[in-house]
Protein backbone atom coordinates (compact mmCIF):
# COMPACT_ATOMS: atom_id res chain seq x y z
CA UNK A 1 0.00 0.00 0.00
CA UNK A 2 1.33 3.43 -0.94
CA UNK A 3 0.78 6.67 0.95
CA UNK A 4 -0.80 9.74 -0.59
CA UNK A 5 2.13 11.82 0.67
CA UNK A 6 5.62 11.52 -0.82
CA UNK A 7 8.80 13.22 0.39
CA UNK A 8 11.95 13.54 -1.70
CA UNK A 9 15.22 14.15 0.18
CA UNK A 10 18.69 14.78 -1.25
CA UNK A 11 21.64 14.87 1.19
CA UNK A 12 24.08 16.90 -0.88
CA UNK A 13 27.58 18.12 -0.21
CA UNK A 14 26.39 21.70 0.35
CA UNK A 15 22.71 21.46 1.31
CA UNK A 16 20.12 18.93 2.35
CA UNK A 17 17.19 19.52 0.00
CA UNK A 18 13.63 18.33 0.17
CA UNK A 19 10.29 18.50 -1.60
CA UNK A 20 6.84 17.12 -0.81
CA UNK A 21 4.12 15.91 -3.12
CA UNK A 22 0.54 15.23 -2.12
CA UNK A 23 -0.91 14.64 -5.60
CA UNK A 24 1.07 12.77 -8.15
CA UNK A 25 2.86 14.71 -10.90
CA UNK A 26 0.34 17.55 -11.23
CA UNK A 27 2.48 20.55 -10.35
CA UNK A 28 6.02 21.86 -9.91
CA UNK A 29 7.65 20.90 -6.65
CA UNK A 30 8.67 23.50 -4.09
CA UNK A 31 12.22 22.65 -3.07
CA UNK A 32 13.46 23.69 0.37
CA UNK A 33 16.99 23.37 1.73
CA UNK A 34 19.14 23.69 4.79
CA UNK A 35 22.96 23.66 4.93
CA UNK A 36 24.45 20.27 5.66
CA UNK A 37 26.14 20.24 9.10
CA UNK A 38 29.79 21.23 9.03
CA UNK A 39 32.33 18.42 8.80
CA UNK A 40 34.84 17.94 11.59
CA UNK A 41 38.47 16.79 11.43
CA UNK A 42 39.40 15.01 14.69
CA UNK A 43 42.86 14.17 13.31
CA UNK A 44 44.91 15.01 10.23
CA UNK A 45 43.20 13.92 7.03
CA UNK A 46 39.97 12.91 8.74
CA UNK A 47 36.68 14.30 7.40
CA UNK A 48 33.58 13.35 9.38
CA UNK A 49 29.96 14.33 9.94
CA UNK A 50 28.03 13.97 13.17
CA UNK A 51 25.33 11.44 12.16
CA UNK A 52 22.70 12.75 14.57
CA UNK A 53 23.13 16.27 13.20
CA UNK A 54 22.53 15.03 9.65
CA UNK A 55 19.48 13.03 10.77
CA UNK A 56 18.03 16.00 12.63
CA UNK A 57 18.61 18.29 9.63
CA UNK A 58 16.78 15.80 7.39
CA UNK A 59 13.82 15.89 9.78
CA UNK A 60 13.87 19.69 9.84
CA UNK A 61 13.84 19.75 6.02
CA UNK A 62 10.88 17.36 6.03
CA UNK A 63 8.96 19.74 8.30
CA UNK A 64 9.88 22.75 6.15
CA UNK A 65 8.36 20.84 3.24
CA UNK A 66 5.07 20.72 5.15
CA UNK A 67 5.27 17.25 6.68
CA UNK A 68 3.96 16.89 10.25
CA UNK A 69 4.86 14.36 12.93
CA UNK A 70 2.51 11.38 12.93
CA UNK A 71 1.57 11.72 9.26
CA UNK A 72 2.27 8.67 7.10
CA UNK A 73 4.59 9.30 4.17
CA UNK A 74 6.68 7.55 1.56
CA UNK A 75 10.27 8.81 1.42
CA UNK A 76 12.56 8.67 -1.59
CA UNK A 77 16.10 9.41 -0.53
CA UNK A 78 19.31 10.25 -2.34
CA UNK A 79 22.62 11.80 -1.37
CA UNK A 80 26.38 11.68 -1.15
CA UNK A 81 27.84 8.32 -2.09
CA UNK A 82 31.01 6.77 -0.69
CA UNK A 83 30.30 7.83 2.91
CA UNK A 84 30.27 5.14 5.60
CA UNK A 85 29.47 4.64 9.27
CA UNK A 86 29.89 1.74 11.71
CA UNK A 87 27.06 0.85 14.09
CA UNK A 88 26.11 -1.84 16.57
CA UNK A 89 23.48 -4.43 15.69
CA UNK A 90 20.70 -1.98 16.59
CA UNK A 91 22.07 0.66 14.20
CA UNK A 92 23.37 2.82 17.06
CA UNK A 93 26.42 4.67 15.69
CA UNK A 94 29.88 3.66 16.89
CA UNK A 95 31.64 6.14 14.57
CA UNK A 96 30.74 9.41 12.92
CA UNK A 97 29.76 9.38 9.25
CA UNK A 98 33.09 9.19 7.42
CA UNK A 99 32.98 11.40 4.32
CA UNK A 100 34.00 10.33 0.83
CA UNK A 101 36.59 13.12 1.16
CA UNK A 102 38.28 11.44 4.15
CA UNK A 103 42.04 10.91 3.82
CA UNK A 104 42.89 9.00 7.01
CA UNK A 105 44.57 6.17 5.10
CA UNK A 106 46.98 8.65 3.48
CA UNK A 107 48.05 9.91 6.90
CA UNK A 108 48.15 6.46 8.54
CA UNK A 109 51.74 6.11 9.74
CA UNK A 110 52.40 2.39 9.64
CA UNK A 111 55.43 0.45 8.40
CA UNK A 112 54.96 -1.77 5.33
CA UNK A 113 51.64 -0.15 4.41
CA UNK A 114 51.69 -1.76 0.95
CA UNK A 115 52.13 -5.25 2.42
CA UNK A 116 49.25 -4.69 4.81
CA UNK A 117 47.18 -3.30 1.94
CA UNK A 118 47.69 -6.45 -0.11
CA UNK A 119 46.76 -8.62 2.87
CA UNK A 120 43.15 -7.42 3.15
CA UNK A 121 42.22 -6.48 -0.45
CA UNK A 122 40.75 -9.17 -2.78
CA UNK A 123 42.55 -10.08 -5.98
CA UNK A 124 41.66 -7.85 -8.95
CA UNK A 125 39.25 -5.83 -6.79
CA UNK A 126 39.63 -2.56 -8.72
CA UNK A 127 38.65 -4.24 -11.99
CA UNK A 128 35.70 -5.99 -10.33
CA UNK A 129 34.41 -2.88 -8.57
CA UNK A 130 34.22 -0.79 -11.75
CA UNK A 131 37.65 0.88 -11.46
CA UNK A 132 36.78 2.72 -8.27
CA UNK A 133 40.03 3.70 -6.60
CA UNK A 134 41.04 6.74 -4.58
CA UNK A 135 42.77 7.20 -1.24
CA UNK A 136 39.43 8.10 0.38
CA UNK A 137 37.73 4.84 -0.68
CA UNK A 138 35.81 3.05 2.10
CA UNK A 139 37.95 -0.12 2.50
CA UNK A 140 41.09 1.97 3.04
CA UNK A 141 39.40 4.14 5.65
CA UNK A 142 37.85 1.08 7.32
CA UNK A 143 41.20 -0.68 7.46
CA UNK A 144 42.79 2.38 9.05
CA UNK A 145 40.05 2.82 11.65
CA UNK A 146 39.82 -0.87 12.61
CA UNK A 147 43.61 -1.20 12.84
CA UNK A 148 43.98 1.85 15.09
CA UNK A 149 40.97 1.17 17.32
CA UNK A 150 40.18 -1.85 19.45
CA UNK A 151 36.69 -3.19 18.70
CA UNK A 152 35.30 -5.85 21.00
CA UNK A 153 31.90 -6.43 19.38
CA UNK A 154 30.60 -7.26 15.92
CA UNK A 155 29.75 -4.12 13.99
CA UNK A 156 27.54 -3.30 11.04
CA UNK A 157 28.83 -1.37 8.04
CA UNK A 158 26.35 1.21 6.77
CA UNK A 159 26.55 3.87 4.12
CA UNK A 160 25.30 7.34 5.00
CA UNK A 161 22.11 6.64 3.05
CA UNK A 162 21.45 3.16 4.45
CA UNK A 163 21.83 4.45 8.03
CA UNK A 164 19.64 7.51 7.43
CA UNK A 165 17.02 5.25 5.82
CA UNK A 166 16.90 2.93 8.82
CA UNK A 167 16.85 5.88 11.23
CA UNK A 168 14.12 7.86 9.48
CA UNK A 169 11.61 5.01 9.52
CA UNK A 170 12.84 3.80 12.93
CA UNK A 171 13.67 0.30 11.70
CA UNK A 172 16.51 -2.08 12.44
CA UNK A 173 17.01 -2.58 8.71
CA UNK A 174 20.45 -3.21 7.24
CA UNK A 175 20.10 -2.89 3.48
CA UNK A 176 21.56 -0.74 0.70
CA UNK A 177 20.67 0.08 -2.90
CA UNK A 178 23.14 -1.19 -5.50
CA UNK A 179 23.87 2.35 -6.75
CA UNK A 180 24.92 3.38 -3.26
CA UNK A 181 26.73 0.14 -2.37
CA UNK A 182 28.93 0.24 -5.46
CA UNK A 183 30.30 3.67 -4.52
CA UNK A 184 32.04 2.13 -1.50
CA UNK A 185 34.33 0.27 -3.90
CA UNK A 186 33.67 -3.15 -2.37
CA UNK A 187 31.04 -4.64 -4.71
CA UNK A 188 31.70 -7.08 -7.54
CA UNK A 189 29.57 -5.38 -10.19
CA UNK A 190 29.24 -8.47 -12.36
CA UNK A 191 27.88 -10.52 -9.46
CA UNK A 192 26.08 -7.68 -7.69
CA UNK A 193 27.49 -8.87 -4.36
CA UNK A 194 30.05 -7.78 -1.79
CA UNK A 195 33.58 -9.03 -2.34
CA UNK A 196 35.37 -10.77 0.52
CA UNK A 197 37.84 -8.47 2.23
CA UNK A 198 40.33 -9.84 4.73
CA UNK A 199 42.09 -8.51 7.80
CA UNK A 200 39.97 -6.45 10.20
CA UNK A 201 37.28 -5.89 7.56
CA UNK A 202 36.35 -9.59 7.72
CA UNK A 203 34.76 -8.98 11.11
CA UNK A 204 32.12 -6.56 9.75
CA UNK A 205 28.50 -7.32 8.86
CA UNK A 206 27.68 -5.92 5.42
CA UNK A 207 24.19 -4.72 4.42
CA UNK A 208 21.96 -6.68 2.07
CA UNK A 209 22.16 -5.26 -1.47
CA UNK A 210 18.87 -4.61 -3.29
CA UNK A 211 18.00 -3.18 -6.71
CA UNK A 212 14.29 -2.44 -6.41
CA UNK A 213 12.29 -0.45 -3.88
CA UNK A 214 10.19 -1.33 -0.86
CA UNK A 215 7.15 -0.58 -3.04
CA UNK A 216 5.27 -3.68 -1.90
CA UNK A 217 5.74 -3.02 1.81
CA UNK A 218 2.78 -1.55 3.64
CA UNK A 219 3.31 1.57 5.72
CA UNK A 220 1.44 1.52 9.02
CA UNK A 221 -0.83 4.46 9.89
CA UNK A 222 1.13 7.44 11.16
CA UNK A 223 4.47 5.96 10.07
CA UNK A 224 6.93 6.92 7.38
CA UNK A 225 8.59 4.40 5.09
CA UNK A 226 11.74 4.90 3.04
CA UNK A 227 10.84 3.37 -0.31
CA UNK A 228 14.28 3.82 -1.86
CA UNK A 229 17.70 5.33 -1.12
CA UNK A 230 19.78 5.76 -4.26
CA UNK A 231 23.14 7.27 -5.17
CA UNK A 232 22.91 10.99 -5.95
CA UNK A 233 24.75 10.65 -9.26
CA UNK A 234 22.26 8.12 -10.60
CA UNK A 235 19.34 10.14 -9.23
CA UNK A 236 20.60 13.27 -10.96
CA UNK A 237 21.13 11.41 -14.25
CA UNK A 238 17.57 10.10 -14.13
CA UNK A 239 16.26 13.60 -13.46
CA UNK A 240 18.39 15.14 -16.22
CA UNK A 241 16.95 12.73 -18.80
CA UNK A 242 19.88 10.41 -19.54
CA UNK A 243 19.17 8.00 -22.40
CA UNK A 244 21.11 6.04 -25.05
CA UNK A 245 21.47 9.13 -27.21
CA UNK A 246 22.94 11.46 -24.61
CA UNK A 247 25.91 12.21 -22.40
CA UNK A 248 25.23 14.10 -19.18
CA UNK A 249 27.72 16.74 -18.05
CA UNK A 250 26.82 17.42 -14.42
CA UNK A 251 28.64 20.43 -12.98
CA UNK A 252 27.39 21.22 -9.50
CA UNK A 253 29.39 21.21 -6.29
CA UNK A 254 31.24 18.29 -7.87
CA UNK A 255 31.54 17.37 -11.53
CA UNK A 256 30.92 14.21 -13.56
CA UNK A 257 30.56 12.97 -17.12
CA UNK A 258 28.29 9.95 -17.65
CA UNK A 259 26.55 7.97 -20.38
CA UNK A 260 24.85 4.59 -20.62
CA UNK A 261 27.45 1.94 -21.32
CA UNK A 262 27.42 -1.31 -23.27
CA UNK A 263 29.34 -4.56 -22.90
CA UNK A 264 32.75 -4.29 -24.48
CA UNK A 265 33.07 -0.52 -24.08
CA UNK A 266 36.68 0.60 -24.00
CA UNK A 267 36.06 3.14 -21.24
CA UNK A 268 39.15 3.95 -19.13
CA UNK A 269 37.35 5.39 -16.11
CA UNK A 270 34.64 4.22 -13.71
CA UNK A 271 31.72 1.95 -14.47
CA UNK A 272 28.75 2.11 -12.12
CA UNK A 273 25.32 0.47 -11.83
CA UNK A 274 22.28 2.37 -13.01
CA UNK A 275 18.62 1.28 -12.98
CA UNK A 276 17.00 -1.76 -14.53
CA UNK A 277 20.27 -3.67 -14.76
CA UNK A 278 21.96 -0.98 -16.88
CA UNK A 279 25.40 0.51 -16.23
CA UNK A 280 26.87 3.95 -16.72
CA UNK A 281 30.36 4.77 -17.88
CA UNK A 282 31.47 7.79 -15.89
CA UNK A 283 34.33 10.03 -14.91
CA UNK A 284 33.79 11.62 -11.51
CA UNK A 285 35.54 14.13 -9.25
CA UNK A 286 36.10 16.60 -12.06
CA UNK A 287 36.66 20.30 -11.24
CA UNK A 288 33.34 22.03 -10.62
CA UNK A 289 31.55 24.33 -8.22
CA UNK A 290 33.89 23.76 -5.28
CA UNK A 291 36.95 25.10 -7.10
CA UNK A 292 34.98 27.74 -9.02
CA UNK A 293 33.51 29.10 -5.78
CA UNK A 294 36.95 29.41 -4.19
CA UNK A 295 38.23 31.57 -7.07
CA UNK A 296 34.99 33.55 -7.34
CA UNK A 297 35.20 34.56 -3.69
CA UNK A 298 38.82 35.63 -4.13
CA UNK A 299 38.18 37.61 -7.29
CA UNK A 300 34.84 39.22 -6.38
CA UNK A 301 34.66 38.95 -2.57
CA UNK A 302 31.24 37.37 -3.01
CA UNK A 303 29.38 34.17 -3.74
CA UNK A 304 26.09 35.34 -5.28
CA UNK A 305 24.50 34.94 -8.69
CA UNK A 306 25.91 38.33 -9.68
CA UNK A 307 29.44 37.20 -8.84
CA UNK A 308 29.13 34.11 -11.06
CA UNK A 309 27.58 36.21 -13.83
CA UNK A 310 30.74 38.35 -13.70
CA UNK A 311 32.91 35.22 -14.04
CA UNK A 312 30.77 34.13 -17.01
CA UNK A 313 31.19 37.52 -18.74
CA UNK A 314 34.95 37.49 -18.19
CA UNK A 315 35.18 34.07 -19.84
CA UNK A 316 33.16 35.36 -22.80
CA UNK A 317 34.96 38.66 -23.25
CA UNK A 318 38.58 38.05 -22.19
CA UNK A 319 41.09 35.58 -23.62
CA UNK A 320 42.46 33.18 -20.98
CA UNK A 321 46.19 33.57 -20.37
CA UNK A 322 47.05 30.26 -18.75
CA UNK A 323 45.75 26.85 -17.75
CA UNK A 324 45.20 26.26 -14.02
CA UNK A 325 45.31 22.83 -12.37
CA UNK A 326 41.89 22.96 -10.72
CA UNK A 327 42.34 19.47 -9.30
CA UNK A 328 44.76 21.11 -6.88
CA UNK A 329 43.15 24.53 -6.64
CA UNK A 330 43.81 24.85 -2.89
CA UNK A 331 47.57 24.68 -3.50
CA UNK A 332 47.33 27.26 -6.28
CA UNK A 333 45.45 29.69 -4.05
CA UNK A 334 47.93 29.19 -1.21
CA UNK A 335 50.88 29.90 -3.49
CA UNK A 336 49.25 32.77 -5.41
CA UNK A 337 47.16 35.77 -4.41
CA UNK A 338 44.67 36.62 -7.18
CA UNK A 339 43.77 40.30 -7.15
CA UNK A 340 40.17 41.38 -6.88
CA UNK A 341 38.70 42.12 -10.31
CA UNK A 342 41.41 40.27 -12.29
CA UNK A 343 39.41 39.50 -15.45
CA UNK A 344 42.21 37.50 -17.08
CA UNK A 345 42.42 35.26 -14.03
CA UNK A 346 38.63 34.83 -14.01
CA UNK A 347 38.61 33.84 -17.69
CA UNK A 348 41.53 31.45 -17.15
CA UNK A 349 39.73 29.74 -14.27
CA UNK A 350 36.52 29.16 -16.24
CA UNK A 351 38.33 27.95 -19.36
CA UNK A 352 40.54 25.64 -17.27
CA UNK A 353 37.36 24.09 -15.88
CA UNK A 354 35.98 23.66 -19.40
CA UNK A 355 39.21 22.05 -20.59
CA UNK A 356 39.01 19.45 -17.82
CA UNK A 357 35.83 18.08 -19.43
CA UNK A 358 37.04 18.54 -23.00
CA UNK A 359 40.14 16.47 -22.24
CA UNK A 360 38.11 13.56 -20.82
CA UNK A 361 35.72 13.51 -23.80
CA UNK A 362 38.56 13.61 -26.33
CA UNK A 363 40.89 11.16 -24.57
CA UNK A 364 38.09 8.60 -24.20
CA UNK A 365 37.10 8.83 -27.87
CA UNK A 366 33.66 10.33 -27.24
CA UNK A 367 34.21 13.65 -28.99
CA UNK A 368 31.73 14.16 -31.82
CA UNK A 369 30.21 10.67 -31.58
CA UNK A 370 26.68 11.82 -32.47
CA UNK A 371 25.24 11.90 -28.97
CA UNK A 372 23.78 15.05 -27.42
CA UNK A 373 25.31 16.65 -24.34
CA UNK A 374 22.89 17.40 -21.51
CA UNK A 375 24.16 19.97 -19.03
CA UNK A 376 22.96 19.62 -15.44
CA UNK A 377 23.94 20.95 -12.04
CA UNK A 378 23.81 24.58 -10.91
CA UNK A 379 27.06 25.62 -12.59
CA UNK A 380 26.46 23.64 -15.78
CA UNK A 381 22.94 25.02 -16.18
CA UNK A 382 23.58 28.67 -15.32
CA UNK A 383 27.03 29.51 -16.72
CA UNK A 384 26.22 29.55 -20.44
CA UNK A 385 29.84 29.98 -21.55
CA UNK A 386 30.64 26.51 -20.22
CA UNK A 387 28.06 24.68 -22.31
CA UNK A 388 28.69 26.78 -25.44
CA UNK A 389 32.48 26.44 -25.37
CA UNK A 390 32.62 22.82 -24.29
CA UNK A 391 30.17 21.69 -27.00
CA UNK A 392 32.01 23.70 -29.65
CA UNK A 393 35.40 22.23 -28.73
CA UNK A 394 34.10 18.65 -28.75
CA UNK A 395 31.75 18.97 -31.77
CA UNK A 396 28.57 18.04 -29.90
CA UNK A 397 25.06 19.38 -30.02
CA UNK A 398 23.83 20.18 -26.55
CA UNK A 399 20.83 21.00 -24.43
CA UNK A 400 20.50 22.25 -20.85
CA UNK A 401 18.32 20.24 -18.48
CA UNK A 402 15.13 22.06 -17.56
CA UNK A 403 14.98 20.41 -14.13
CA UNK A 404 16.04 22.97 -11.53
CA UNK A 405 17.06 20.23 -9.07
CA UNK A 406 17.88 17.17 -11.14
CA UNK A 407 18.29 14.79 -8.20
CA UNK A 408 14.90 15.73 -6.73
CA UNK A 409 13.45 15.36 -10.25
CA UNK A 410 15.05 11.91 -10.49
CA UNK A 411 13.54 10.80 -7.19
CA UNK A 412 10.16 11.97 -8.41
CA UNK A 413 10.56 9.95 -11.62
CA UNK A 414 11.61 6.92 -9.58
CA UNK A 415 8.49 7.18 -7.43
CA UNK A 416 6.37 7.36 -10.58
CA UNK A 417 7.97 4.23 -12.01
CA UNK A 418 7.20 2.35 -8.81
CA UNK A 419 3.54 3.31 -8.63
Amino acid sequence: MENMLSLFLDIGGTDIKGAMETKRFDQALRVVRLPIPIMVSPSEGEREYNPQQILETCRRVMKLCGWEEGVAADIYLSGQMGCWILTDQDNVPVTNVISWQDQRFTFFDQPSKEIKFDSFVPTDWIHKNGREFRSSLAPLGLYTFLTKNSVNKRLRLHSLLSWISASLDDSKSHQIHITDAASLGMVDLKEGQWMEFGGPLASLDFPRIFETSNSEEECLPGKILVRNAIGDQQGSLLGAGLDRNSIVINIGTGGQIAYLGSDGDNWPYQRRPYFGGAFINTKTHLPAGRSLAAFTKKLTLGDTTENYDWMNRCALEVEPAYDIDLYNFENFLMENSPERGDRVMASSVVHSLINSYVNVLKESGLSGNGKTLIFAGGVGQKMTVIADTLAQKTKFNYTISRAVETTIAGLRKLSQKQD
